[in-house]
C-alpha cells in the first residue's frame, strides 16, 4: 500500500506536468515525439509494475481477482518497455499513467475497511471520490485517447507488426478492464444508495 500510494503521488503529477509542458504529445499527428520527463515517467512506471507483478504472483492465492490484474500488468510491461525504448506513444502513455490518481482512494477504502470504519462518513465520502476519479480519468480521459490514436494513425501504422498489435491490444484491454472495474464500483455505490433508510444511515451517517 505504501509503495503504490507513493508511486501514485509521483506518477500522477509527473505525467500531468509532462502533458502540460508538451501538449503536442496529444495534439499533434506525430506519434514518435517524446520528452525527457515523459521517458522518465515510463521507466518509473515499468519499475513499479515489475514489483507489483511480483507481489501479485506471490500472493495470488491469498488475494482475490488476480487474473485481471495479471493481464493488466503483463500488457503494461510488454507495451511500456517498447514505449520507453522507442520513445513513441508518449501522449497516450502519460494519460494512462495519470490514471494512477484513483489509487489514493482505492488505498483509502482498503484502510478504512480494515479499520472497521465502513459505517463512517469518511468511508462513504472516499467511495464517492473513488468513483468520480475513476470515471473522470480511467473512463473519460483514457477512452478519449482513441481520438489521439486516430490522429496519429499514419505514424502508428509505421510500427513493426508486433509493436502495432501489442500497442492496440494493451490500449483496448486497458479500456475493457477499466470498464469492468468501474462497473463494480457503480454497483457498490448503487447498493449503498438503494439501501433502506435505516441501513443507509448506518452506511453514510449525517
Amino acid at each position: 500500500l505504501i509503495v503504490s500510494t507513493v508511486h501514485a503521488a509521483i506518477m500522477t503529477p509527473a505525467s500531468l506536468v509532462a502533458l502540460f509542458q508538451a501538449p503536442y504529445l496529444l495534439g499533434s499527428a506525430d506519434f514518435f515525439v517524446s520528452t525527457e520527463i515523459s521517458l522518465l515517467t515510463n521507466e518509473i512506471f515499468i519499475a513499479y509494475t515489475f514489483q507489483d507483478l511480483f507481489l501479485c504472483l506471490w500472493f495470488r492465492k491469498q488475494w482475490p481477482d488476480m487474473k485481471a490484474m495479471l493481464v493488466h500488468h503483463a500488457c503494461v510491461l510488454v507495451t511500456w518497455g517498447q514505449l520507453a525504448v522507442g520513445g513513441w506513444g508518449q501522449g497516450i502513455a502519460l494519460v494512462a499513467q495519470s490514471c494512477e490518481i484513483s489509487t489514493f482512494f482505492v488505498t483509502g477504502r482498503w484502510i478504512l475497511h480494515k479499520a472497521g470504519a465502513k459505517e463512517g462518513r469518511a468511508y462513504f465520502v472516499n467511495g464517492i471520490l473513488m468513483a468520480i476519479s475513476f470515471f473522470v480519468f480511467r473512463i473519460c480521459f483514457y477512452n478519449w485517447q482513441i481520438v489521439t490514436l486516430f490522429r496519429q494513425r499514419s505514424d502508428l501504422l509505421e510500427l513493426p507488426v508486433f509493436s502495432f498489435v501489442s500497442m492496440l491490444f494493451c490500449y483496448f484491454a486497458g479500456a475493457i478492464l477499466q470498464s469492468i472495474w468501474f462497473i463494480k464500483i457503480v454497483q457498490g455505490a448503487l447498493k449503498v444508495l438503494r439501501a433502506p433508510p435505516n441501513d443507509y444511515v448506518k452506511l453514510a451517517p449525517a
